[in-house]
């Protein structure tokens, strides 16, 4: 009667886990990026509407070298690199938001990641909501 399992049958079936946790890891890593990256874009500009209603001035969204910074009185108070996730941002090179943590200008505000074919848009609706969505544009 033959009881356990060989050392070849052992190493078959490593070698078939290994080749699905690697199937895996290949689809969640871009994706874990993109939502990593879309988690802090989202903090950025919830800090922007923050900081505008909370000194009752105008915070500015300013994209300078594919980056996106918070500036108040003309000091960067937070700065969001999308190239530390191996992200790209597509973003207006500049928008402002009042002491109602609103768009100035009353237009929407729309920023989109992408990774590869992987898009996540976060839209900052004139009234001040924050939305995201899959895919490119709002």
């Amino acid at each position: 009667m033959h009881e356990g399992l060989s050392l070849l049958e052992l190493l078959v079936v490593l070698a078939v886990l290994g080749a699905v946790a690697a199937l895996g890891y290949a689809n969640y890593s871009p994706t874990y990026r993109l939502n990593a990256g879309v988690a802090e874009l989202r903090s950025l500009l919830q800090a922007a509407r923050t900081e505008a209603i909370r000194r009752g001035t105008l915070a500015t969204l300013r994209l300078d070298q594919g980056a996106l910074q918070l500036e108040v009185k003309g000091r960067v108070l937070r700065r969001f690199s999308p190239g530390g996730f191996g992200l790209t941002l597509r973003a207006p090179s500049e928008g402002q938001l009042n002491a109602l943590g609103r768009p100035q200008e009353e237009t929407l505000l729309a920023f989109t990641l992408s990774l590869g074919s992987r898009k996540r848009s976060l839209c900052l609706e004139p009234g001040g909501l924050l939305r995201e969505v899959a895919g490119d544009g709002c």
